[in-house]
């Protein structure tokens, strides 16, 4: 199995102003929103592939639906993926020829959805408060 990816408090500034502004009930479910956006699906997140530009490089699909996330525990999840090439597309950085068949790293992958996961987790708290005001 390849945990080399993991969200906790310690992430950027934002995430941590993010988290540390909900109650701490709520950041387990928060943070199951985050990571579940940041995963993504095939048109966003980790999930998404690169535009073919090699016709002799094969895609199974396997890392795709390899990805996980661990249920929260505070502030604290875990993502990965046990496709056992995954740190060659999905690496800090991919491997050089990945690189060139455009593939990005999983931290710019994250960065670049980090507005919308930000949302999600804001979005999932806005719930959980309206259903213990009423």
């Amino acid at each position: 199995m390849t945990d080399f990816l993991k969200i906790t408090s310690k992430g950027s500034d934002a995430l941590i102003a993010t988290f540390n502004s909900f109650p701490d009930a709520a950041a387990p479910l928060a943070l199951d929103a985050f990571t579940g956006f940041v995963i993504g699906n095939p048109s966003h997140g980790l999930r998404h592939y690169p535009p073919q530009r090699s016709r002799t490089y094969i895609r199974t699909y396997r890392l795709r639906g390899g990805w996980y996330a661990t249920p929260a525990q505070g502030k604290r999840a875990y993502i990965g993926n046990p496709t056992p090439y995954a740190i060659y597309p999905m690496g800090n950085p991919p491997a050089r020829h990945m690189q060139q068949l455009g593939w990005r790293g999983n931290l710019d992958v994250i960065f670049s959805n980090m507005t919308g996961a930000l949302r999600a987790a804001t979005l999932k708290v806005i719930d959980w408060l309206r259903a213990r005001v009423q």
